[in-house]
Formats: structure tokens, C-alpha cells, sequence
């Protein structure tokens, strides 16, 4: 049996013309590489994949989407971390231009994680806690 978590995070550089045409290198340096250095530490085989490029429509998107669908994902590990990165990065607005939405197997929609702790009522311990009794 598997538990799979599907992971989308975006990046917004579009909005910023500093960044017109390639991606901010520190949303890929600080975010992604980030996490997909905890995801080869925890054992997954891949990381995210940018998948911009695939998408339909007759114009480029003007974001980056990075995926990723992982077995057993210990989901409040990978939230901690990326928080602690956001956290830790460049102080340029960096939670302003990424989002992080996270499907669970059972789940029928994605749900938007909250960049910071702070007011949010987005229990991912709990969460985690709720697919592991089931």
C-alpha cells in the first residue's frame, strides 16, 4: 500500500521586472534546492521538477511551478523545513512570491500551507497524524 502527497509550489517572478524572462535564482537556490535536498535526505529518489514548460495555452506561464507526488512524505517535516527556509532566505518579500499547496491521498483538492506559523489554522501535525491512524 502507499500513502502518496502531491506537492505544487509556485514562484512568482512575473510580477517582479527585475526578473522578466528567468526565474529569481534565489526561489531555485534557496526554496527548491532546499527541499529537494530534504527530500533526498529522507529517502526519496527524486525532488520537485519544474514543469512550466509543459503546460497548454497559447502563451508562456508567467510562473514556475514546481511538482512532486511522494510516498509516505512525513508532510510536517517538509512544511517545517520549507517555513525555516522562507524564514532564513533572502529578506526580499520572498514569502510574497511563493506558495506551497500540498494534496493528501485521501483528499480531493489541494490546500494552500500557510507561509508562516503565525494565526494560521492549517494543522499539519495533525493532518499527518490523521493519514497515519487511517
Amino acid at each position: 500500500m502507499s500513502v502518496v502527497t502531491n506537492v505544487i509550489v509556485t514562484g512568482l517572478p512575473g510580477l517582479y521586472p527585475e526578473y522578466a524572462g528567468k526565474d529569481p535564482p534565489h526561489i531555485q537556490s534557496c526554496v527548491i534546492d532546499g527541499l529537494n535536498h530534504w527530500l533526498l535526505e529522507s529517502g526519496e529518489q527524486q525532488g520537485l521538477r519544474e514543469c512550466s514548460a509543459y503546460c497548454g495555452g497559447t502563451k508562456n506561464m508567467e510562473t514556475h511551478v514546481w511538482m512532486g507526488g511522494f510516498n509516505y512524505l512525513c508532510i510536517s517535516g517538509f512544511v517545517e523545513v520549507y517555513r525555516k527556509i522562507l524564514a532564513e532566505g533572502p529578506q526580499d518579500d520572498l514569502t510574497d512570491r511563493i506558495t506551497l499547496m500540498i494534496c493528501r491521498q485521501d483528499d480531493d483538492t489541494f490546500e494552500i500551507v500557510p507561509n508562516a506559523p503565525d494565526g494560521c489554522n492549517w494543522d499539519y501535525r495533525q493532518r499527518a497524524n490523521d493519514i497515519k491512524n487511517t
